[in-house]
Formats: C-alpha cells, structure tokens, sequence
C-alpha cells in the first residue's frame, strides 16, 4: 500500500510489525506500486509485475496467500528482492520437480516460497521463486 510518508506504510511496517517479517527493509523501500481494479487477483498482478509471490506477500505483508487485496489500493509491485528466478506453476507440478528442475533442493524451494505448505500443495499460476539473488 502507498507510504502516508517516507519511511512509513500502512500496510503495517510501523503499525503490525508482528505481523511481518524483514518489514522495514523490504515493505519501507517500494519503488513501484499497482492499484487494483475490478477482476485482478494477486496471480494476475505478479504475472503482470513479473514476480514471484513471494515477493509480493513480502513486500506487502497484509495480504496473505488467500489473496485479500482491495479493490482501489496501491500495492508494492517492485523493490529489493532475493528471488532472481521465476517459476509459474503448471498443472501436474510438484515440489520435487520444479526444484530439480532449478537446480536447488525442496527445502531451498520452501525457504524461497514460505507460504508453500509442508504438503507442497500448490496452485497453477503461481509465480514461484526458484533461484535467489547471489
């Protein structure tokens, strides 16, 4: 959501900080910001950002994996992230694969993606993260 000044947020930086990991560092230095509108999801939004989920949740940490987001307000699109690569989920993937496919191991996928529950259970569209920052 959009700063109400510079260095604070209303998506909780300052307000929840229980409800966020890393939140000063990565929420408080947003350099791009998406207004939603009527039909989008948090999958159409991160496909048209081209990031990974993660990321998004990360950088907005009132949203949660449900995809609660309102319509006509500014969520943080772009800003530091550790994901370098991105992985859309298809159907009949799973953990393993996409993390042998990347090169990492499932654990490492689950670091990347820490929404992703102990059962792997993923949804298609899903922009994964698959390979972090070096």
């Amino acid at each position: 959501m959009l700063p109400q000044e510079p260095g604070l947020s209303t998506s909780g930086c300052l307000f929840r900080k229980e409800n966020c990991r890393e939140c000063l560092s990565w929420v408080c230095s947003c350099t791009t910001y998406y207004t939603v509108v009527s039909g989008d999801s948090c999958t159409s939004i991160e496909s048209s950002a081209h990031i990974a989920i993660a990321d998004f949740l990360r950088w907005n940490p009132e949203v949660t994996i449900n995809c609660d987001i309102d319509l006509a307000e500014a969520y943080c699109t772009a800003g530091p992230s550790p994901c370098k690569t991105v992985y859309t989920v298809a159907s009949g993937d799973f953990c393993f694969a996409i993390a042998s496919n990347a090169g990492i191991t499932v654990a490492q996928l689950m670091a990347l993606n820490p929404f992703i529950d102990s059962n792997c259970d993923l949804q298609v569209g899903w922009n994964l993260c698959v390979t972090g920052a070096s």
